[in-house]
């Protein structure tokens, strides 16, 4: 199985170096741009890249241009970023989002924090990955798997549906609101 790919793209050489120095360890392969223009080269090229770590303030073409033009571009669209700024005013957050951003970290961040968000990312990226190969060559066990799922599904809605509403019984006696 291929490493997933991550595009680091910062306009500060030193937060390039930290992000590196995070994934050190990790089984991940990171592409680096240094600023906006490059970073849409790069992904516009034949480069896979699994998930976008992208800075938003940055000169010339700022990280939300560049999160914009990959969202307005079909085959850059699915392709999830996480823009990391120090723009952590609530309106600064809210366009970043908007904008179509998966996660929106505001710096400083601890390295455990990107760490997990991108793990659970990439992993979450090669599971749908996996998903596709297994109905591309009709793998049985993928669509067996979907299956019961959805007859599981459907046989919980019939049974729902078949039994009968349950109704309060009517209460006598003392503490009884009920009265003749």
């Amino acid at each position: 199985m291929t490493k997933p790919c991550l595009l680091a793209v910062d306009d500060d050489p030193v937060n390039l170096e930290i992000i590196g120095a995070i994934f050190e360890a990790a089984d991940i392969d990171i592409v680096y741009a240094h600023e906006g223009l490059s970073a849409l080269r790069i992904l516009e090229s034949d480069k896979r890249c699994d998930l976008v770590l992208l800075d938003r303030m940055m000169p010339e073409v700022d990280g939300l241009t560049v999160l914009r033009r990959m969202k307005a571009t079909p085959r850059l669209a699915a392709i999830p970023v996480i823009m990391q700024t120090a723009a952590a005013a609530p309106e600064d957050v809210a366009e970043g989002l908007r904008a179509g951003a998966y996660y929106y970290l505001t710096k400083p961040y601890t390295p455990d924090a990107v760490r997990t968000i991108v793990a659970k990312r990439t992993a979450r990226a090669r599971a749908a990955r996996r998903r596709v190969r297994g109905h591309a060559r009709g793998d049985r066990g993928v669509a067996l798997d979907r299956a019961r799922f959805v007859l599981g599904a459907d046989l919980a809605r019939r049974d729902r549906a078949r039994k009968p509403a349950r109704r309060a019984q009517p209460r006598s006696g003392p503490g009884s609101l009920r009265t003749r």
